[in-house]
C-alpha cells in the first residue's frame, strides 16, 4: 500500500511516498489527486525524524529501507553518488570514471547527470552533492539550482 506525505523544509514541501514500509520517494514535485497522510506511518516518522537532523545539520544515520528503482546504469549512478560523504562534492566526470571502470566500458558524465535528474530519493541519496568537474554546480535545473545551493551551504557549515 502507498502512503503519501509532506514534510516541510525549509526551501518548500518535499512530497514522500512510502510503500509497504520502504522509502520510495522524497522529491519536489507534487502529488495529483492523491490523498496526504496525516498520521505518519512508523517509515514516514523515521524519515521525518532523518530530515529534521539534517536540516539541523546534524548527520543522522538512514535507519530505514529504501528502494532504488531504474535500470542497472541508473541504480549504479545512484548507488555511487550515495556513497558521497556529507559536506564533500564529487563531479558527475568521477562517478562517470567509476562505473566506466567497473564494468568496462566508456560512460559519459552527461548519461551520469541524465540518471540524476531522476533520483526518486533527494537528500538520502545526495544528488546535490554531485558538481560539475570545474568546480562550478551544474544540474539543479532552474529554481532548484537555489535549493542544491542550499544543501550544500548547509553541510559545508555544519560538516
Amino acid at each position: 500500500m502507498e502512503e503519501y506525505f509532506l514534510y516541510h523544509a525549509p526551501f518548500g514541501d518535499l512530497h514522500i511516498t512510502v510503500k509497504d514500509d520502504v522509502l520510495v520517494s522524497i522529491t519536489l514535485h507534487g502529488y495529483d489527486d492523491v490523498p496526504i497522510c496525516k498520521t505518519p506511518s512508523k517509515t514516514a516518522k523515521k524519515v521525518f525524524d532523518f530530515l529534521d537532523r539534517y536540516f539541523k545539520g546534524e548527520r543522522g544515520q538512514i535507519d530505514f529501507d529504501y528502494a532504488i528503482n531504474g535500470s542497472a546504469f541508473q541504480k549504479a549512478v545512484l548507488a555511487k553518488t550515495s556513497m558521497i560523504p556529507y559536506g564533500k562534492t564529487c563531479s558527475y566526470q568521477d562517478i562517470a570514471k567509476a562505473i566506466a571502470k567497473e564494468r568496462d566500458k566508456r560512460v559519459s558524465f552527461q548519461a551520469v547527470g541524465q540518471a540524476l535528474k531522476h533520483n526518486p530519493l533527494m537528500i538520502v541519496i545526495p544528488c546535490h552533492r554531485v558538481i560539475k568537474s570545474d568546480g562550478n554546480l551544474g544540474g539543479y535545473d532552474g529554481d532548484h539550482m537555489e535549493i542544491k545551493k542550499y544543501l550544500l551551504k548547509l553541510e559545508m557549515e555544519t560538516k
